[in-house]
């Protein structure tokens, strides 16, 4: 009888590894206990630390970002960034209040998409007097703002705080830009707060810069008759205002006019809440024994005089009305 041919060819070394290895085939128990590991909420993308909420679902959202939105409220707030960053703040620990990185929202505010007038007033209006409840030092940026609400804000800012801070200083700044000029704004300001209260100016000061000097002012009023001929490419101006009955408040505002390159001029207004703990008086101890200790304290009149800086703008606008400099010359 003819043999039959073999037609059969080796196995290769994975063949045969295959075939001796043991698979191992999961229980159906076992196959029931399998989960997804469900992602922790975090502040941001960049920050790996979770981020504290007490008696909250783990898929809250502590920062202003679309994607990361809840269902629940992604159609409440409809991509308000003012809405958003309100509601992560409310619900943000004290640890994290105090966490100034974390806070360094600025930059990012000025890209803030579907913000409206009424978002951000709420926004403002919610956080100037919770001074021990936010971040101890934000900076945002309003978009829809207007004149009337810039003044509105900064007599809430000055008045609108009852009592000093119990735990900790903040500093609220808030920037916008704004159609008024310096004159209309200075203007607005004498209405801002009540003849209740006794409002105190302190360290005024204007400074234009020119392409060849450097200008400065402290008379304020004095600037308002002149500044629609001041040639500077760029003039800001900034003073503190505060009321003698709450001396734990300070509201520092600064008014900027800039010329652009492409000719047109930028006003822009920042107005900065300050807001002091509340502590005993300090006493300062000079001599034997050496003080390791730091004492803070505060002087009603500087006993030296400050060095002028830079050539006094208010003669220089005088000059320029009076032809004795042209507009482009500085002295």
């Amino acid at each position: 009888m003819k043999e039959t041919e073999d037609d059969s060819s080796p196995l290769s070394e994975l063949e045969a590894l295959e075939l001796i290895t043991t698979k191992y085939v999961a229980s159906p128990d076992e196959a029931e206990d399998v989960k997804v590991e469900k992602v922790r909420a975090v502040g941001s993308p960049l920050l790996f630390s979770p981020i504290e909420r007490p008696d909250e679902e783990d898929d809250f959202v502590l920062d202003d970002y679309e994607y990361l939105l809840r269902p629940g409220i992604k159609k409440e707030v409809e991509s308000d960034h003012a809405v958003i960053f309100l509601d992560r703040i409310l619900n943000s620990s004290e640890e994290i209040l105090k966490e100034m990185d974390y806070w360094d929202v600025f930059e990012r505010s000025k890209k803030w998409a579907k913000t409206t007038r009424v978002s951000e007033l709420a926004l403002i209006e919610k956080l100037i007097p919770m001074v021990d409840k936010r971040p101890t030092h934000l900076h945002v940026f309003c978009h829809h703002l207007t004149s009337s609400d810039s003044i509105d804000i900064i007599g809430n800012a000055i008045v609108g705080v009852k009592t000093a801070s119990k735990k900790y200083r903040s500093l609220f700044r808030m920037s916008m830009k704004t159609q008024m000029t310096f004159k209309q704004f200075i203007e607005k300001l004498e209405t801002v707060v009540d003849a209740k209260w006794t409002v105190r100016v302190r360290h005024p000061l204007i400074s234009s810069l020119t392409s060849s000097a450097n200008l400065t002012t402290p008379d304020i009023l004095g600037y308002t008759r002149f500044e629609s001929i001041d040639p500077s490419t760029t003039t800001s101006a900034s003073f503190e205002i505060s009321v003698t009955e709450k001396p734990h408040v300070r509201v520092h505002l600064e008014y900027r006019n800039e010329l652009l390159k492409n000719g047109k001029r930028e006003k822009n207004l920042l107005i900065e809440q300050h807001v002091d703990v509340k502590s005993p008086r300090r006493r300062a101890t000079f001599g034997e024994p050496l003080v390791e200790k730091i004492h803070e304290f505060e002087i009603n009149q500087i006993p030296f005089p400050l060095p002028q800086r830079g050539i006094d703008l208010m003669r220089y606008l005088q000059e320029v009305v009076q032809g004795k400099t042209t507009r482009h010359t500085i002295p």
